[in-house]
């Protein structure tokens, strides 16, 4: 009489692990595509924050440059040429965006200083809006 062994080992455990170590391979890739993505979100909106705190700081040495005309750089005001040609920059620079520009006049011991508020907000695609404000004071020389 011949005795047949039979296998002891089980079959079909390599593609098991193999299909485990794809499934944990897949896992990876997407948090590392997840992970680019808010990379990308992030740096855009850095990117629009460096423009503002530019385009503010810009207007603002505009304005120490024309001291006799700050009173014209409120965007409440009449047209100025200065002030319109730096609001279409704004909003070419910026997505969405826009800026207001508040000039109040104060005197303190006889001098007379303007009190500027600059304001700008954008709106960057699939996100919320955004505001950047930048306040000084100007005195005439």
């Amino acid at each position: 009489m011949t005795h047949i062994a039979h296998p002891t080992q089980q079959r079909g455990s390599t593609i098991l692990e193999a299909l485990v170590a794809i499934l944990i391979f897949s896992i990876g890739v997407l948090a590392v595509v997840a992970l680019q993505a808010v990379m990308i979100k992030d740096s855009t909106g850095a990117k629009y924050r460096a423009d503002a705190s530019f385009l503010a700081s810009e207007l603002i040495g505009t304005m120490w440059g024309d001291t006799s005309h700050v009173s014209e750089y409120d965007t409440g005001g009449a047209t100025y040429q200065p002030r319109d040609d730096w609001l279409n920059l704004v909003s070419n620079t910026l997505a969405s965006g826009t800026a207001s520009v508040a000039v109040a006049a104060s005197s303190a011991g006889g001098s007379v200083s303007n009190n500027v508020t600059i304001t700008l907000k954008w709106t960057p695609p699939n996100d919320v809006q955004h505001q950047y404000v930048a306040t000084t004071t100007i005195s005439p020389q």
